[in-house]
């Protein structure tokens, strides 16, 4: 089975503050049912201070990943051509499948605000990805030009799904071919989260797809993280594993 988006991925939300001049803001996602093996990413961009690059975080209620070890923080990319900006992936594994929801933090972003939206955040399920995620590829980078066609990740394995963040302070853009995504547009940041419209076929260089609106130059600091497809094939656990199982091994 390919790697899919699950319909249980919950709907993108913002990442905000409430009360008086915050600068740690916050946002959790609606209830979900992740199925069991299922692989989450939560990628999330927020606007920061020039120059300030936040620590960040992300828990859940409800469902179980990593085996109750917490989520793996991939990549960061901060305020890298200098006007503020963040972005950051996480990934785990569903060890035991609840109703849960995700909720993320970034910490100590330089500009504190009174309830206001800094951001958003995705939360993306991904099912027939491999159990076992260890050495997906993961990349980070940024770009001031409209349009972004350069290498955004050399996956490691066919078949796996790649998922990339783009954050912007003042333009969201499209993917272009490929690719698709969803874009947000808070009050003081903007950006899409895009990823692949059928996994890749061979381990390779993915080209980033991204196509800000007009002609003008923009300021953009991206993530790119993979989702490994199974080595044996066969969904979410190895064939294998499905036969040693089967025989009580």
């Amino acid at each position: 089975m390919a790697i899919a988006r699950d319909a249980s991925s919950p709907a993108t939300f913002n990442v905000s503050t409430a009360g008086a001049g915050g600068d740690d803001p916050t946002g959790t996602s609606a209830s979900f049912t992740p199925p069991l093996g299922a692989v989450i990413t939560v990628a999330f961009a927020v606007d920061t201070n020039s120059g300030t690059t936040p620590t960040s975080t992300c828990s859940n209620s409800g469902f179980v990943v990593n085996s109750g070890g917490g989520w793996t923080q991939k990549e960061l990319r901060g305020d890298a051509e200098g006007s503020g900006g963040y972005v950051v992936v996480f990934t785990g594994v569903v060890t035991a499948s609840a109703a849960g929801t995700v909720t993320v933090q970034a910490n100590n972003t330089g500009v504190p605000r009174i309830s206001q939206v800094y951001g958003s955040a995705y939360v993306d399920v991904w099912t027939g990805a491999d159990t076992n995620q260890t050495g997906a590829a993961d990349n980070e980078g940024s770009f001031t030009t409209n349009t972004f066609t350069s290498t955004a990740l050399t996956t490691t394995r066919a078949g796996s799904q790649v998922v990339v963040i783009y954050g912007d302070w003042n333009a969201s853009g499209t993917p272009t071919t490929g690719q698709q995504g969803t874009g947000f547009t808070g009050s003081f940041y903007s950006g899409i989260r895009t990823y692949q419209t059928n996994p890749v076929a061979s381990a390779g260089n993915v080209a980033g797809a991204f196509d800000g609106p007009g002609t003008g130059a923009v300021d953009v600091n991206w993530v790119a993280v993979e989702v490994l497809a199974p080595s044996g094939g066969g969904g979410g656990t190895s064939i294998l594993r499905q036969m040693m199982n089967y025989h009580g091994g």
